[in-house]
């Protein structure tokens, strides 16, 4: 989704570089300037109904989400290093939970 947000991002402020303001692409695009803004900023995890419409709109294709049960890649290397206990799979959760919002600052950084 990393992908689809940059796109989505770029998107949004190429149409505020056309029109000038948040107003003016709203009204000709018809996506909520609080969208605009959460697409802009790549505020959002999951793409819920107004992202996949402003998308599609804007000619941006998401990603489709997969089941994370079918990422053998993640699931191999968590087998590799969890001891098996409900403790330590408490703790690699929290651990990729902070990588992921670690990404996000990474991936702001770039922009």
């Amino acid at each position: 989704m990393v992908e689809a947000k940059l796109k989505l991002a770029r998107a949004v402020e190429l149409k505020l570089r056309e029109l000038g303001t948040y107003d003016l692409v709203e009204k000709e695009t018809g996506i909520s300037r609080s969208t605009l803004f959460r697409l802009k900023n790549g505020d959002w995890i999951r793409p819920g109904s107004a992202i996949r419409a402003a998308a599609n709109i804007l000619h941006v294709e998401l990603q489709h989400e997969r089941d994370p049960r079918d990422c053998s890649a993640v699931l191999s290397v968590i087998g590799e290093i969890w001891d098996g206990s409900d403790a330590h799979a408490y703790l690699l959760a929290e651990a990729l939970k902070k990588i992921h919002q670690l990404s996000k600052f990474t991936v702001g950084a770039t922009q």
